[in-house]
């Protein structure tokens, strides 16, 4: 089973990709995967190498 930084990854990409179309914060995320901003953080970066912001621009990105 991951560990609670990985699936506070995972709960914060799913919510990002169902609010990609709006202004989606540090704190939103924080508040939907129950971790602080900065564990959110440094797991994102831990885990897939870049930030949240990054990877709420690429979801963006994709969708056109």
């Amino acid at each position: 089973m991951p560990d609670a930084g990985r699936r506070a990854v995972c709960q914060a990409e799913e919510y990002i990709e169902a609010n990609a179309q709006r202004a989606v914060t540090l704190e939103d995320l924080a508040d939907a995967t129950g971790v602080s901003t900065l564990t959110l953080f440094r797991s994102f970066k831990r885990y897939r190498g870049y930030s949240p912001t990054r990877f709420l621009l690429q979801i963006r990105a994709r969708r056109g």
